[in-house]
């Protein structure tokens, strides 16, 4: 039941993403820059989900055709009704440890590896886990991780997906 409600939300905050994107320029930069944000999210939904949608965003030109973005938008959809499972976020939280151990302190990646443990035992923790690769994240200056929905979602899809008792635990 708590994977459904997530799962659901998450999809509902896509959509609000979505709508935002589609007010502002209709420009293959644009439709890029909203991918990019998701990368993560797509992947932890599908591990292919992003080579299949860069392969259909790859050579788009502008003006940017309208079939492209309800093909793109088809596609991104069909990956996001992919239900989310403990076992993904464990997946992606491993992943993202991966990631950050080559330039992070030992310090700081002991204490990833210990809320990554807590999450794997309760499956309760996943905001302070993915708070932490956030903050390491900004810490690091990797803005392309940091700008990622996947660890860093609004304070309302905090609150929503999380409870409102993680909601303090992201610094804006």
């Amino acid at each position: 039941h708590k994977e459904t409600k997530d799962n659901f939300l998450e999809q509902v905050f896509s959509l609000v993403r979505w709508r935002q994107f589609l007010a502002g320029p209709m420009t293959v930069k644009s439709l890029m820059d909203f991918h990019a944000t998701h990368h993560l999210t797509l992947a932890a939904h599908c591990e292919k989900a992003n080579d299949t949608l860069s392969g259909s965003l790859s050579g788009l030109r502008d003006p940017l055709p309208h079939d492209a973005i309800d093909n793109y938008l088809k596609l991104f959809n069909n990956f996001m009704k992919t239900p989310l499972t403990y076992k993904d976020h464990v997946r992606m939280l491993k992943q993202l440890r991966r990631r950050l151990s080559p330039i992070a302190c030992s310090n700081e990646t002991g204490k990833l590896d210990t809320e990554i443990r807590k999450y794997m035992e309760s499956s309760d923790s996943l905001a302070t886990s993915l708070q932490l690769v956030k903050e390491l994240a900004d810490t690091y200056n990797l803005y392309d991780l940091s700008r990622q929905t996947y660890i860093n979602p609004t304070p309302a899809e905090i609150a929503l997906r999380f409870g409102a008792q993680q909601e303090k635990s992201y610094d804006y």
